[in-house]
Formats: C-alpha cells, sequence, structure tokens
C-alpha cells in the first residue's frame, strides 16, 4: 500500500508514500493511525513456532493461514489440505488483541473507536465472515 499509492499519484516507482497516506487519514479525523507491521512480525513467530513443533514431534508441516485469497483457493481446490493449515491467527486479528489492552487503558473509549483497514488483498473482505 505504501508504494501502490504513490505509484496511483504518478510517484516514481518504489516511492513510499506512508507518511502521506497518515496525513490523509488524520485530514478524515483519525485520531490514531497505527500500523500492522508488529502484528504480521508476530504472525510469522507464531507460524515459525507451530511448523518447528510439528517437525519435531514428526507430523506433516503446516501452511500458512494468514492470506485469505490462500485459504479461499484451499478450500475450493484442495480441501485436503486445510486440516494442515497454521492454527495461527490472521495479521488482523492478531493485531486486535494486542491493541485492545491498550485502546482499553489509554483509548477514547469503545463508543468512540472505529478501525478502518487499508489492504491490498481484495479477498481480506472473507476475513469478516470467517470463524475468529
Amino acid at each position: 500500500m505504501r508504494v501502490g499509492f504513490g505509484e496511483e499519484f504518478r510517484m516514481p516507482p518504489g516511492t513510499n508514500v506512508e507518511g502521506q497516506i497518515i496525513a490523509a487519514l488524520r485530514k478524515l479525523g483519525a485520531d490514531i493511525v497505527l500500523d500492522t507491521n508488529f502484528a504480521a512480525d508476530v504472525v510469522i513467530m507464531e507460524e515459525s513456532t507451530e511448523l518447528l513443533r510439528r517437525l519435531a514431534e514428526k507430523r506433516r508441516p503446516t501452511f500458512t493461514s494468514c492470506c485469505p485469497a490462500w485459504i479461499n483457493f484451499a478450500e475450493r481446490n484442495y480441501p485436503d489440505l486445510l486440516p494442515l493449515l497454521s492454527s495461527t491467527s490472521r495479521r488482523s486479528r492478531c493485531w486486535e488483541r494486542s491493541r485492545r489492552p491498550i485502546y482499553r487503558a489509554h483509548g477514547p473509549g469503545p463508543a468512540r473507536i472505529r478501525v478502518i483497514s487499508i489492504m491490498p488483498c481484495i479477498a481480506k473482505k472473507d476475513e469478516r465472515v470467517r470463524a475468529q
């Protein structure tokens, strides 16, 4: 997203426009803008730990479960692989769990919180209907 938006506005390929995205969100009324990179790192660590555990137990390895497009593809084309999907939560769910205590302690209160995610993958919309 940081680069794709820049290219849409005819900036040189590879231009990082993270600052402009944050500024635009603030102009639209966002008080707090957070990045999910931390959650992505947590997901990678959790999936790695799960994979190492499965290998140590001489069990079949896992496939990532953090990509909704991949899950859709597996469900439609390879349902036999579904038991091999990692049990790790998706990045958005992981991020939600980690930010909840921060908002409780320092946030504006549940009535004022609106979470808006800007994601590059149109399959992200399918996460809303999946079991948490």
